[in-house]
């Protein structure tokens, strides 16, 4: 659980940043549900952390109180196994859930405190590393090697980015990122080499 006043500096020459908040996952979540405390996946907003376990539990913890988790319980969905996990940067009750269910992979946006589906989108194989622009304006995701673009206002999907051959050997994506003004896209593949896409036209 958090220690309130407790800034842990760190030693042996490290840089001494300090840690803000520190969890103690035995003594903040009830016993007897089951859940691993190994945590698979997370995302982190200004005021909460939304952390995934197992297959598919996740907890919602406060950044600013000192108080349990919430165990979000995912009704509106049968989902096999969570693959990507990200708040949205316009409110901190919508969560982006990347998910296997069955053969099938899909993409939804909720809010997670209702469980209301505010969108629910076709992902293609493998669907995972799901995240939104800084501006919140696109969701994104990797799937088959490959960025799947859609806009979050109207939710439609925008461009497939994809490898090209003569840049990178047209080799699977397996990271990415958006620059903080959401105007670019960097993509790595799995030769650790980078490609940046321009969002107004899409060109690398």
């Amino acid at each position: 659980m958090p220690r309130d006043g407790d800034l842990t500096q760190r030693g042996n020459g490290v840089s001494s940043e300090p840690i803000c908040v520190q969890y103690k996952f035995s003594r903040t979540v009830p016993t007897g549900q089951g859940l691993t405390t190994q945590i698979r996946l997370l995302s982190i907003c200004d005021t909460l952390l939304a952390t995934v376990h197992g297959d598919r539990d996740v907890l919602i913890w406060s950044l600013e109180r000192n108080v349990p988790p919430t165990v979000v319980e995912f009704d509106v969905v049968r989902m096999d196994r969570i693959t990507g996990i990200a708040f949205s940067p316009t409110s901190n009750r919508v969560i982006a859930l990347s998910f296997r269910t069955g053969a099938r992979h899909e993409v939804w946006s909720l809010d997670w405190a209702s469980q209301t589906a505010e969108a629910v989108l076709e992902a293609g194989a493998d669907a995972h590393e799901v995240q939104f622009s800084p501006d919140g304006r696109l969701l994104t995701w990797i799937a088959g090697g490959c960025i799947d673009v859609w806009e979050t206002l109207i939710n439609t999907h925008v461009v497939t980015l994809r490898e090209g051959k003569k840049k990178t050997g047209g080799l699977p994506v397996c990271k990415f990122a958006f620059t903080p003004d959401s105007s670019r896209i960097a993509t790595l593949d799995r030769a650790g080499r980078m490609t940046t896409w321009d969002v107004a036209t899409w060109a690398d």
